[in-house]
């Protein structure tokens, strides 16, 4: 299934960002289903296949076809999604989440023509063509019913908040975690002024095992997938550092108490060690020739600096192997 949910983002212009947006679901959580680390819940291929306008067959795995072909859209005179649902969850019933509706892209509805948007982005430094224009368009006309609806939920749970100043719990629908991301284990989650949150992640809040801030600020901790992305930290060696010491997780059991839910690295208790993880957000998108074809793709940290001199304050540094950096850095498009 990673093949295809890279190609249909690919396919759409889209970055790991905007995916997680429209699923409600921490950036790490989604690259790992992506990589093929964690599996992509019954509920979020409900909603990919709707934003994608695609049939759920072509999100599961299958050996007959070619991994990211792509899916005729989904005729509504055609195919019933529900029942498309049925046939993959072995009769699993809907639990009532409020998924997007299909989207409306009939761009003479629109009340802003791609010659406004072209003028818009011009004002704010950037050109593109009318038919860039219509994709920006396109986009934001699929993201906007998204952002109203989390906005209005939110409104919704901030005005019930102050009659419940402590928190609520919110029952029956499987709305994702903040902090771990986690959306289909359990059918209740609770919400407070810190966010929404499952409850084996709600319980180590009141535990103290980590702090409610984190829910809502994720520069004040790496995830696995973070240690991955950008220092090539994982399985064996991952594993190695914790036992040395050097990094000391933040463990949060199961609600059943069986187990390991998720783990954090907090900056603060790694202050000396890790680098805030602000630091490492640079980089970006660059073009660059490949076979006599031009490529876009995302550029590391450490293309852009010296690592050596950028991470000379935090012992990081003794325990990695560096490439030689690049005598000139890309410039990001």
């Amino acid at each position: 299934m990673k093949d295809q949910l890279r190609y249909y983002r690919q396919q759409n212009d889209l970055e790991y960002e905007d995916v997680a947006f429209m699923l409600e679901i921490p950036v790490s959580n989604y690259a790992d289903m992506e990589n093929g680390i964690s599996e992509l819940p019954l509920k979020l291929m409900i909603k990919l296949c709707r934003f994608y306008g695609i049939k759920p067959d072509e999100l599961k795995s299958n050996p007959e076809k070619e991994p990211g072909k792509p899916a005729e859209p989904l005729a509504d005179n055609k195919h019933d999604l529900v029942h498309e649902v049925i046939t993959i969850s072995d009769g699993e019933e809907d639990d009532g989440h409020d998924y997007p509706p299909k989207y409306d892209l009939d761009r003479s509805k629109r009340k802003i023509s791609a010659k406004q948007a072209i003028a818009i982005l011009k004002k704010k430094g950037t050109e593109i063509n009318e038919e860039e224009a219509e994709k920006v368009l396109d986009f934001i006309y699929k993201m906007a019913p998204i952002a109203i609806s989390i906005a209005v939920r939110e409104i919704k749970w901030q005005q019930k908040l102050r009659d419940h100043p402590n928190g609520f719990a919110i029952k029956g629908k499987k709305y994702s975690c903040q902090l771990c991301g986690n959306g289909s284990d359990e059918n209740q989650r609770w919400y407070d002024r810190f966010g929404l949150k499952c409850m084996a992640c709600q319980s180590a809040v009141n535990k103290g095992i980590v702090s409610g801030e984190i829910v809502s600020n994720h520069s004040l901790f790496y995830t696995e997938f973070n240690l991955d992305h950008y220092f090539g930290l994982k399985g064996k060696d991952l594993k190695d550092w914790i036992k040395k010491g050097l990094l000391k997780p933040r463990v949060i059991p199961r609600s059943d108490g069986k187990g390991k839910h998720y783990q954090v690295f907090l900056v603060s208790d790694h202050s000396t060690f890790l680098p805030p993880i602000a630091m490492m957000r640079i980089g970006g998108l660059v073009e660059e020739e490949e076979n006599g074809k031009i490529i876009i793709r995302n550029s590391h940290w450490y293309e852009h600096v010296n690592p050596f001199e950028y991470l000379k304050d935090y012992a990081i540094l003794k325990y990695m192997k560096y490439k030689e950096p690049p005598t000139n850095p890309p410039a990001t498009l």
